[in-house]
């Protein structure tokens, strides 16, 4: 199993992939322009559609870049979706529904992190109920922007049934319980 090293991320793919942490910090002060925000949304998912065939394309695929291309996902989805909040944009609830999976995952973190760094077990592979749920928050955040209100719940609604089928699918075949077992 491949160890993570910070190294792998310097190249055209990391750079894409970590482009997405500025860019979070960025949604702050474009908040002002819907059109500017919405543009920072559109770079975003640009630099996490092409990360993964660019690493392919020129052999720099690594289990570093898939480890930061998830973190990096969640630093940016997490923040602009804050942002639409204080534009009233969406209410609390999208965001507790858009993020269910990653706030069940989050209570596993403790529990799997360090077997991930010391290479004792293998993160998680993606499943396609994750990605999906991805899509549809991106899809849900671009309807409340152009203000189809319809759209954004529906959305919302698909990405949290998503989100919750893919992290019960992560629970189920990662089992994080059972390392609190193990090492009791």
């Amino acid at each position: 199993m491949e160890r993570l090293r910070l190294r792998d991320l310097f190249n055209l793919a990391g750079a894409l992939t970590l482009a997405r942490v500025p860019l979070a910090f960025v949604t702050a002060f474009t908040m002002h322009d819907r059109w500017l925000f919405g543009g920072v949304l559109a770079v975003a998912m640009l630099t996490d559609v092409l990360d993964g065939p660019v690493a392919r394309w020129t052999g720099k695929q690594s289990r570093t870049g898939a480890v930061a291309d998830g973190w990096a996902d969640k630093i940016f989805l997490i923040n602009y979706a804050w942002s639409m909040l204080m534009l009233d944009l969406v209410d609390g609830w999208h965001l507790w529904v858009f993020f269910i999976r990653e706030l069940v995952q989050g209570i596993t973190i403790p529990f799997v992190a360090l077997d991930y760094a010391l290479k004792k077990a293998k993160p998680p592979d993606p499943h396609w109920t994750g990605k999906a749920c991805s899509v549809a928050i991106v899809v849900a955040m671009v309807a409340a922007l152009v203000e189809v209100t319809i759209v954004r719940d529906v959305g919302t609604v698909v990405a949290g049934l998503l989100g919750t089928a893919s992290v019960a699918i992560y629970l189920a075949r990662d089992r994080p319980w059972t390392r609190i077992v193990r090492k009791g």
